[in-house]
């Protein structure tokens, strides 16, 4: 997958993020808990998101290196 593809997919992950907000805030939930749920899922799709680009790297790295 392209760094662009990529980028496509957390910016609708943090979309969805921020929809699943503002619909637990509109349900009753406690706004800390929908903050605090947000915070942490952003976090993981960020961490998540980082490991795959430098895994993608590391691999064209490689592919570069084997033709060479």
């Amino acid at each position: 997958m392209t760094t662009t593809g990529i980028r496509y997919m957390a910016a609708f992950g943090f979309g969805f993020l921020a929809a699943t907000l503002v619909l637990r805030y509109l349900f009753d939930y406690t706004a800390a808990q929908a903050i605090g749920t947000g915070v942490f899922a952003g976090l993981m799709s960020m961490g998540s998101t980082y490991i795959s680009l430098r895994r993608q790297r590391r691999k064209e790295d490689g592919d570069a290196e084997a033709e060479a």
